[in-house]
């Protein structure tokens, strides 16, 4: 096969030569393709990237608000979205609930610590964790809000 692809390009005499430039190409491009470092890995990176990569690892509890560390702070907080939020379709079970898991306490307390670094109020926090309350309980589908009211009424 080669053989014949030789024979034509010499034969092929009005081009002076130049029917073998892309011949000799194609052979350096394989020739050069070989070379290149198998296992298809990435040149290592400059060290600036690899450092502006890096996150710091995420905290394992999110922050609280500066009276959460006062016991009655945390009653207050607590009785005014009791009394808020079944206006607002939340039932009151659904709160308790919520605080007494650990997790989803901290998500709630968090919501109100992203508010006081907003300057926001003590009423302003407690608005912002009852929006997180609400978004929590429209999030259910209907058929667990109606397992938790059946279960909780």
């Amino acid at each position: 096969m080669w053989m014949l692809l030789f024979v034509a390009l010499l034969l092929a005499i009005p081009t002076y030569g130049l029917s073998f430039l892309p011949v000799v190409g194609a052979l350096v491009l394989r020739t050069w393709t070989d070379r290149a470092p198998q296992g298809g890995q990435p040149a290592p990176a400059a060290p600036e990237a690899r450092r502006s990569a890096q996150r710091p690892e995420p905290k394992q509890f999110a922050a609280v608000p500066s009276w959460a560390k006062d016991a009655s702070g945390i009653e207050r907080f607590k009785s005014d979205l009791l009394v808020a939020l079944p206006s607002r379709g939340v039932p009151s079970p659904y709160v308790s609930a919520i605080f007494s898991r650990e997790e989803t306490a901290r998500l709630c307390l968090a919501s109100a610590r992203t508010a006081e670094e907003n300057g926001r109020d003590f009423y302003r926090q407690c608005f912002a964790a009852a929006d997180f309350i609400v978004r929590q309980w429209n999030s259910l589908h209907p058929a667990e809000q109606k397992k938790f009211c059946d279960r909780h009424f």
